[in-house]
């Protein structure tokens, strides 16, 4: 299907549901076809255009998941950087400090024609996310995050080291913790 390309748009929203709403439920958001074109082509492919977004958006978590293995390097860890850069399909996501909120993160996605969008999301939304898809990568695809709090059910962390963690807001039920080492990390409700 060449009619859906990735263009700094559609890399840009991609970037934003997955962060601002979380992986899961922003990925129902970011696959919907967007224009008439796309409504009408997915109708005669018979849901062509949510498969084709739908593969497209999961590369891009498992890009951005690589990305930020990357930079911890130590699967051991989970202190979140700072600044994470990647490319996705001919786009350059920079994700950086605000230079004017303490509490925003700065998204810019530039494309190849130079074209960029820029975008301010959420700290806390970004370490969400960000421990979420480490999680899922490291210890269980079935971690989910529901109203901006991770959920860790019937989860067995037993013997893990999540050193750095921020599981701060997160909803703990029949989670198994026996001989996890939490240096560092923040439990804090």
């Amino acid at each position: 299907m060449a009619y859906i390309n990735m263009d700094t748009n559609r890399c840009s929203m991609f970037t934003n549901y997955a962060i601002n709403i979380n992986p899961i439920e922003g990925k129902e958001l970011a696959t919907s076809p967007k224009c008439l074109l796309e409504h009408i082509i997915n109708f005669f492919t018979l849901g062509g255009v949510e498969r084709k977004l739908s593969k497209q958006y999961d590369n891009f978590m498992q890009t951005m998941t690589t990305a930020l293995e990357e930079k911890i390097a130590n699967s051991n860890c989970y202190h979140i950087p700072k600044e994470l850069k990647f490319n996705f399909d001919g786009c350059t996501v920079a994700i950086k400090p605000s230079e004017y909120h303490s509490d925003k993160l700065s998204v810019t996605v530039e494309g190849q024609k130079r074209e960029s969008f820029t975008s301010d999301i959420d700290i806390k939304g970004f370490k969400n996310t960000a421990n979420l898809m480490l999680l899922h990568n490291r210890i269980d695809p079935n971690i989910f995050i529901k109203e901006g709090k991770i959920h860790l059910l019937n989860t067995d962390l037993s013997a893990r080291i999540l050193e750095g963690i921020d599981l701060s807001r997160a909803y703990f039920s029949n989670v198994n913790l026996n001989g996890t080492d939490l240096s560092s990390a923040n439990m804090q409700n």
